[in-house]
């Protein structure tokens, strides 16, 4: 089934270049990968380094001094990427399992203190069924567009930023098939009626 990206709330409507007299300006870093096994800890000119470190370029944006980046994803995780961030330049990077609605509320409150958000690979449905036209989605969403909030992700965790994504574990026929009404396939009030054909 297609599904509405978290794109359409942080406000992506292409590849447009900020301009200083743009609403463009003001938003925060996005960066995409498509998957694949990041670089060591040390290798600066490694792929991973580059694009990773991109989203700490605009630092600080909660004001609070320090240098935080969420790691979201659908599962427990290993201390290797937030450790990666931190070698980065991250004051703290830490983990952050999207297990249930409960975990997402407490993650919105969380959400004031962190300057980056980066969703790992997985299952992307996961993230769409959690997070879709939540409170959570609206305030990244705003937080990226207004406070300059890095936002990242990698496989499916890129795949549901974008304005449009399929969503797995849905049946084939289905994911062919084009959503009748924005409700369907909204994260937020923003998102358009139909996908890309």
């Amino acid at each position: 089934m297609w599904v509405g990206g978290l794109g359409n709330v942080l406000g992506c409507k292409g590849a447009e270049e900020p301009r200083e007299d743009s609403a463009l300006s003001g938003r925060g870093a996005l960066a995409l990968a498509g998957g694949g096994s990041e670089a060591e800890v040390g290798e600066a000119e490694a792929w991973s380094a580059q694009l990773y470190g991109g989203l700490l370029g605009a630092g600080d944006v909660s004001g609070d001094g320090l240098l935080r980046v969420a790691i979201l994803s659908a599962s427990e995780e290993t201390e290797w990427l937030p450790e990666y961030f931190e070698w980065l330049g991250a004051d703290e990077a830490f983990n952050w399992t999207l297990g249930d609605e409960d975990a997402v509320d407490a993650l919105l409150e969380a959400l004031s203190d962190v300057d980056g958000v980066f969703f790992k690979g997985g299952d992307q449905s996961v993230y769409y069924d959690l997070l879709a036209g939540g409170a959570f989605a609206d305030e990244l969403g705003r937080r990226h567009r207004e406070e300059r909030l890095a936002v990242g992700g990698t496989s499916a965790g890129a795949m549901i930023l974008g304005a449009w994504a399929l969503a797995g574990g849905r049946d084939s026929p289905e994911a062919w098939s084009r959503p009748t009404s924005p409700s369907e396939a909204a994260w937020g009030a923003s998102s358009p009626a139909s996908p890309p054909p």
